[in-house]
């Protein structure tokens, strides 16, 4: 009896995929459904990607996909632009510099915010000077964020195209 028992529970746990596996076909799902592609586009495609970067887990490529800091094109997977850190701190210093945001107090509702920028303009200059579209300066504006570069005034907005007031943190 406790034998059977004991080949149910063995029989049983070979059909339950690790969970690496389940990580995996979890993201392998969110490929496919995210870049509208095939399950077998989306599995060589996160294969591919998953040999070219061996220090990643398949937590983290679920994670840039969710963040908008991976793409998919020419049947591959690319990281998007402005997504490193250098790229987001080299971002930051030229968004401070006398060319960059209009940073400086404002007033909202007979509140006075010190030092702050508005997210639409802060929209715009990415727009005009890096050249991406108004969801992509979105993306990167709450890369940003994220980054703890800059952060809403209240800490109660995400980033947004908004008439929203941030400042450098």
């Amino acid at each position: 009896m406790a034998s059977s028992i004991l080949s149910m529970n063995t029989n049983v746990m070979r059909s339950v995929p690790s969970l690496p596996r389940v990580k995996k076909i979890f993201v392998i799902s969110l490929l496919s459904t995210h870049f509208k592609i095939s399950v077998a586009a989306a599995t060589k495609v996160a294969n591919d990607w998953m040999d070219g970067h061996p220090d990643w887990q398949w937590a983290h490529l679920k994670q840039a996909v969710l963040d908008g800091d991976i793409h998919y094109e020419d049947r591959r997977l690319i990281p998007a632009r402005l997504s490193s850190f250098a790229d987001l701190e080299r971002l930051r210093r030229q968004m401070l510099d006398i060319d960059g945001l209009d940073i400086g107090d404002r007033r909202y509702r007979m509140k006075l915010y010190y030092n702050c920028f508005v997210g639409s303009e802060a929209v715009d200059w990415l727009v005009r000077t890096q050249g991406l579209s108004r969801d992509e300066a979105v993306v990167v504006g709450r890369r940003l964020v994220r980054h703890n570069s800059i952060e809403h005034v209240l800490g109660e907005q995400d980033f947004a195209d908004e008439y929203y007031f941030y400042r450098f943190v």
